[in-house]
């Protein structure tokens, strides 16, 4: 039950900054037509809920995009509801991943500037070992057991010298970890589970 309420982002949103974590201006909407005083602002628009869309043999999954203003206001997504927020550029992403008491975070480079969701270039990036300041790092571990979890992939954003939740994933994928940061993840979570 703890992990599907988790899932759901504005929930997330509402619990990270109720532990302190800054979060990005957001709105749920199902109506883009009052972006017409934003035309050349830059937003993240993401589905409310994770998405998998099956083609024949194949899945698919939708990311977070990186839109203008001008490009949205004429959708119709008034039976598709969407997370619309401030489009945080440039920037830096962070992985904190949190196993009860033991956090790990990387930061996550490339060699051109990532406007959109990192993971659509996962297998072209480099993972670096990042110490996070210490009220960060605490915040990121009351989130995960404000959620009533054991686990949790956070997903922050370095902009302006601060530091901004986007989400948590309860289920996040790990093991890439294991090779790009010498992180004993493994060994945590069979810790954890073995207890």
């Amino acid at each position: 039950m703890y992990t599907y309420r988790a899932e759901i982002k504005p929930y997330q949103l509402m619990m990270a900054k109720e532990v302190g974590l800054k979060t990005p201006n957001t709105l749920v909407t199902n109506n883009f037509k009052f972006l017409n005083n934003s035309l050349d602002k830059d937003y993240a628009v993401k589905t409310l809920d994770t998405v998998i869309i099956h083609k024949k043999k194949s899945q698919g999954f939708i990311y977070t995009n990186i839109s203008k203003g001008k490009e949205l206001k004429n959708k119709d997504i008034s039976t598709a509801p969407v997370i619309l927020q401030k489009a945080l550029l440039p920037k830096v992403d962070i992985r904190v991943t949190v196993v009860e008491n033991f956090i790990h975070s990387v930061a996550i480079n490339s060699d051109r500037d990532i406007r959109e969701d990192w993971r659509i270039y996962k297998s072209k990036l480099q993972y670096k070992s990042l110490r996070l300041p210490a009220p960060i790092l605490t915040k990121c571990k009351r989130l995960v057991k404000k959620l009533n979890l054991k686990f949790g992939a956070i997903d922050l954003i370095k902009y302006n010298n601060s530091y901004y939740f986007i989400e948590i994933n309860p289920t996040g994928e790990w093991s890439w970890l294991l090779n790009t940061s010498g992180c004993d993840l493994d060994y945590r979570i069979a810790r954890c589970l073995s207890r």
